[in-house]
């Protein structure tokens, strides 16, 4: 049987007030190491049903995994190959936030067998950025990118929303030149959405 697996990493140096996703704001850094060992004894316990499955992808979402150092990651993805079957031509995909990256940490996603990349750029608009609550700026997109580029990262995704608060035809436009312009693999286009429980939604209410 071949099989798609999928890690999630909760945590985020802060939360989005538009994101509903199970995430949350790291407080210390032993939230992520507890996580981890939680996370291996449940990676172990579905390797056992999963004996003679071939796992086709990896994908490790979040939350921002990369808020995670190289060596972390590293070692989680070494913990999984041990542990299932892996295809040798396995796509692995990680997401990142481009201000939790660098080139000692890009190195290492590659070095862990890591072959995809998506970034959350989201927006080429700092001041739309910042109304998002995201934690980088546009440089950070670039530079991210092309240094990602650089250390051997063949296949890069980049996340854009739409339909943001005030934003204008023009600005979208704008936004998707920049990102086209980079040449990225893949490039995903989310409208944003007011969900129950985030800050968006009980700003919008008022």
């Amino acid at each position: 049987m071949k099989l798609g697996l999928y890690l999630h990493f909760p945590f985020c140096i802060s939360k989005c007030p538009y994101c509903d996703f199970n995430s949350y704001q790291l407080k210390e850094d032993s939230q992520i190491s507890s996580y981890i060992s939680a996370l291996y004894q449940e990676i172990t316990a579905y390797s056992q049903k999963l004996k003679k499955s071939n796992i086709k992808t990896i994908y490790l979402g979040g939350g921002t995994p990369t808020i995670l150092s190289g060596v972390q990651i590293y070692n989680i993805l070494e913990f999984c190959k041990d542990k299932f079957t892996i295809d040798k031509n396995a796509e692995i995909t990680i997401e990142a936030n481009p201000g939790t990256l660098d080139g000692e940490k890009i190195k290492l996603l590659i070095e862990s067998g890591i072959n995809r990349l998506s970034l959350g750029a989201q927006s080429f608009n700092n001041l739309f950025l910042k109304k998002l609550g995201r934690i980088h700026n546009t440089q950070d997109i670039i530079d991210s990118y092309f240094l990602a580029r650089e250390i051997g990262f063949s296949n890069i995704n980049i996340d854009i929303m739409f339909a943001l608060p005030d934003q204008t035809t023009e600005d979208f436009q704008a936004t998707l030149k920049k990102a086209v312009s980079l040449k990225p693999d893949h490039l995903s286009l989310y409208n944003l959405t007011i969900n129950p429980g985030t800050e968006y939604y009980e700003n919008y209410k008022r």
